[in-house]
C-alpha cells in the first residue's frame, strides 16, 4: 500500500506539473506579436477559419483564398465537432525582431490526416513557403516526432499571414500553439519526461497484475490486464507516443487505432468491472446496464475496425458519456449496499469518467475544448489505475483474510470435535494399539516369509546358472561344447558382418590322437584332451572370443576383430605351447596339433558353414603337409583335400 501511496503522490506531482505547464501559456488576439521577450504563445483568439466547399480542391487558388468570407472563432481553440470538410485556419504574425528566427507551430491534436502549411508575406506580397504533411506520413523534420509541427523561418520586421490547411478522420479540433526554437525544445523535454514517467508507472501496474494473473489463474485478473493494454494504446493514439514511434508507416492503422483503443477500453472496462464486482451476484438492473455497455461496445469496435467517419464518432462520443453516467452511478450504489471492490472502483473511476465526461463533451461541441484534457484524461487514467491496483492488493489481502479466518474457525471445530469424542479416541487407540500389535507379528511372518523365499529363489538361480553353464560345457574338456559353440559362432558372423569387422576361425586338431588312446588307453586321452583344452582357454581374454570342442580331439576357436598377422601369431604360439605340455604319466608322450586358420571380413552372403568348411580345409592341408603346423585358407571355395589322403 505505501508504493500505491508513492505512486499517487508522483501522479499528483505530474498532473500539477503538466496542469502548469499548460497554464501558463499566453493568449494573445489574432494579430500575433512576435518580440524579444516573446517564447511561447498558447492560444490565438480571434482565430478566423474558413470551410473549404467539397470538390473545390482544383479550382481554389490560395489568392482566392485571401479573399473568401472567414468567420471568426470566440473560442480559445477551435472546435467544430464532427465536419467531414477541409478546415482552413488564418491568423497574422507581426514580427518585431531584427534577425531572422526559427519558430514551431504545434497542433496538439494527433488525429489531424492531411496538414498544409502556406505563408504569405503582406510586405512583398507573395507566397513565401510551404508545407505538406499527408496520411501521416512526414514526421521527419528533424524537430520533434511528435504531431503535428510545422517549422517556419521568420523575416525580420516581418508581417506574415499564416494558412494553414487541415483535414481529420475523427473530430475536427484544432489547438494551436507557437513556440520559439529554443522554448520549444524546453516544451519537448519536459513533454518527454512526463510522457516517460506516465507511461513508467503504466509499465509497473501492468506487469504487477499480469503477475497476478499469471499467478492466480483469476479472470478477472486477466481482464485488469487486457484494460491496462488498451489504456495504453488508447494513451499512444492520444499523446501521439504511438504515431511518433509505433505505426507511423501504417496508414490504416492511423485512421483506426483512435477510435479502435477508445471502444477497447469501453469494452475492457465493462468486462472488467463485471468479474472485479461479481454482478451476476447483484443481478438486476446493475447487471442489466452492464450487459448493455458490453454489447454496444463490442457492436462499436467492430464497426470502428470496418469503417471510420465522423458520425460514427459522434455516435461514440455521445455513447461513452451515457456508459461513464451508468458506470459511476452503478459502482456508487453498490458501494452503498457496502462492496468494498465497489468503494475503489468507484474512488478510482470518478476522476477519470468527470474527465472523460469533460473531454466527449466538449468534443461534442457542448463547451471550448482545451489541447491539456487529454493530459488530463492520461494522468485520470492514472489515479484510476493505482486505485484498481489498490482494490486488486485489497481483493488479495480480503482473500488471505478470509482464508485465515476459515482456517481459525475449522481449528475451533476440530478441537470441540476433540474434546466431544475423547473416549471414543481413547477407544480407538486401543483398538489401534491391538490392530498395530497384530500388524506387528504378521510383518514379521511376512518377512519369515519373504526371507525363505529370497533364499529359494536364489537356491533356483543358482541351480539355474549353474544348469545353463553345464547345458553350454563340455563334460569333459571344460570348454564349450558344440551346441553353444555353433550358436556363439552364429552371432559373432552377423556381428561381424554388420560392424565390417574381421573374423578368424581356428580349427585344431590333435595329431595322432587315435593312436594314443590305442597305445595308452582312452584315460590317457582324456587327460590330454583336459590339459590341451586347459591350454586352449588360457588364450582366449575376451568376452568375444570363444573356444570350444568341436568333436573327439578336435576343437574349434574364433576372434573377432584382430589382423591376420596377429591371428597366425596366436594359432603358433598355441601349436608352441601345445608342444610343450608334459604328461605326468607318460612321460615319453608327445602332444602336437595341426591348425586350421580361416581369416577375413565376412560378406553378407556368407554362412557359418562356409567358414568352416574353410578352415577345415586349412586344417587337412596342415595335415596333408606334415602335421605339427599351422596352415590359412581365405577362400571359402577353396578346394578341399580329400580326407582320406591324411592319416588322422
Amino acid at each position: 500500500m505505501k508504493c500505491f501511496s508513492y505512486l499517487f503522490v508522483i501522479l499528483i506531482g505530474w498532473l500539477c506539473t503538466f496542469s502548469n505547464h499548460e497554464l501558463g501559456l499566453s493568449r494573445v488576439r489574432a494579430e500575433v506579436l512576435l518580440s524579444h521577450a516573446t517564447e511561447k504563445i498558447g492560444h490565438i483568439q480571434d482565430l478566423q477559419y474558413w470551410l473549404e466547399p467539397q470538390g473545390s480542391d482544383d479550382e481554389l487558388t490560395l489568392d482566392a483564398l485571401r479573399g473568401q468570407l472567414w468567420e471568426t472563432s470566440e473560442d480559445s481553440t477551435l472546435n467544430l465537432g464532427s465536419v467531414d470538410k477541409s478546415l482552413w485556419l488564418r491568423f497574422q504574425l507581426d514580427s518585431q525582431l531584427n534577425s531572422e528566427s526559427k519558430w514551431i507551430i504545434k497542433l496538439g491534436w494527433p488525429m489531424l490526416q492531411n496538414v498544409s502549411l502556406h505563408v504569405y508575406d503582406n510586405y512583398s506580397h507573395r507566397w513565401l513557403s510551404d508545407m505538406q504533411i499527408s496520411n501521416w506520413a512526414s514526421y521527419q523534420s528533424g524537430v520533434d516526432p511528435f504531431p503535428h509541427v510545422l517549422p517556419i523561418q521568420i523575416p525580420p520586421h516581418a508581417n506574415l499571414e499564416i494558412y494553414i490547411r487541415v483535414e481529420s478522420t475523427a473530430n475536427l479540433v484544432v489547438p494551436i500553439a507557437i513556440y520559439s526554437d529554443q522554448s520549444y525544445r524546453h516544451w519537448v523535454s519536459s513533454h518527454n519526461l512526463l510522457i516517460g514517467t506516465f507511461f513508467g508507472m503504466l509499465i509497473a501496474l501492468l506487469s504487477y497484475n499480469l503477475w497476478l494473473f499469471l499467478f492466480l489463474r483469476d479472470e478477472k485478473y486477466g481482464y485488469y490486464t487486457l484494460y491496462v493494454v488498451c489504456i495504453a494504446c488508447y494513451t499512444f493514439a492520444t499523446t501521439g507516443v504511438g504515431l511518433a514511434y509505433f505505426w507511423s508507416e501504417s496508414s490504416w492503422l492511423n485512421q483506426h487505432i483512435y477510435g479502435m483503443s477508445s471502444t477497447a477500453c469501453f469494452l475492457a472496462a465493462a468486462l472488467f468491472s463485471r468479474e472485479f464486482l461479481n454482478l451476476q451476484q447483484y443481478g438486476g438492473w446493475v447487471l442489466q446496464i452492464n450487459y448493455c455497455g458490453r454489447l454496444l461496445w463490442s457492436l462499436m469496435l467492430v464497426a470502428m475496425t470496418l469503417f471510420s467517419n465522423q458520425k460514427l464518432f459522434m455516435f461514440s462520443d455521445f455513447l461513452g458519456v451515457l456508459t461513464c453516467s451508468g458506470a459511476m452511478l452503478s459502482s456508487s450504489y453498490l458501494w452503498y449496499r457496502g462492496d468494498i471492490s465497489a468503494k475503489y472502483l468507484t474512488l478510482g473511476w470518478g476522476p477519470l469518467i468527470c474527465i472523460t465526461g469533460v473531454m466527449l463533451a466538449s468534443l461534442l461541441d457542448w463547451f471550448g475544448y482545451w489541447g491539456g484534457i487529454l493530459y488530463l484524461q492520461a494522468g485520470g487514467f492514472g489515479v484510476e489505475l493505482l486505485f484498481l491496483s489498490m482494490a486488486v492488493a485489497e481483493r488479495v489481502s480480503r482473500s488471505r483474510r478470509e482464508k485465515l479466518i476459515a482456517q481459525e474457525q475449522a481449528l475451533m471445530m476440530e478441537n470441540k470435535a476433540q474434546q466431544s469424542y475423547a473416549r471414543e479416541a481413547q477407544m480407538q487407540l486401543q483398538w489401534l494399539e491391538m490392530e498395530r500389535q497384530t500388524k506387528d507379528i504378521l510383518t514379521m511372518e511376512v518377512e519369515r516369509k519373504t526371507r525363505e523365499l529370497k533364499l529359494a529363489l536364489s537356491s533356483l538361480e543358482q541351480a539355474n546358472l549353474e544348469l545353463s553353464e553345464r547345458s553350454h560345457t563340455d563334460a569333459l574338456t571344460k570348454v564349450a561344447n558344440r551346441g553353444y559353440l555353433d550358436e556363439r559362432l552364429l552371432h559373432a558372423l552377423q556381428r561381424a558382418q554388420r560392424e565390417q569387422q574381421s573374423l578368424a576361425i581356428m580349427m585344431l586338431d590333435i595329431d595322432h590322437f587315435k593312436k594314443l588312446n590305442d597305445d595308452y588307453g582312452h584315460q590317457v586321452g582324456d587327460e590330454c584332451l583336459q590339459h590341451v583344452a586347459q591350454l586352449f582357454k588360457q588364450f582366449v581374454t575376451r568376452d568375444c572370443d570363444l573356444v570350444g570342442r568341436y568333436g573327439g580331439e578336435e576343437f574349434c576357436l574364433f576372434i573377432l576383430g584382430q589382423t591376420l598377422s596377429t591371428t597366425l601369431d596366436l594359432a603358433e604360439n598355441i601349436r608352441q605351447a601345445v608342444s610343450r605340455i608334459e604328461c605326468q604319466r607318460y612321460s615319453d608322450i608327445s602332444i602336437t596339433i595341426s591348425i586350421g586358420v580361416c581369416w577375413g571380413i565376412p560378406e553378407p552372403e556368407t554362412r557359418v558353414e562356409d567358414l568352416i568348411s574353410n578352415a577345415d580345409s586349412a586344417l587337412y592341408r596342415a595335415k596333408f603337409n606334415g602335421r605339427n603346423r599351422v596352415e590359412y585358407c581365405d577362400e571359402i571355395k577353396d578346394a578341399i583335400i580329400d580326407a582320406d589322403l591324411v592319416h588322422l
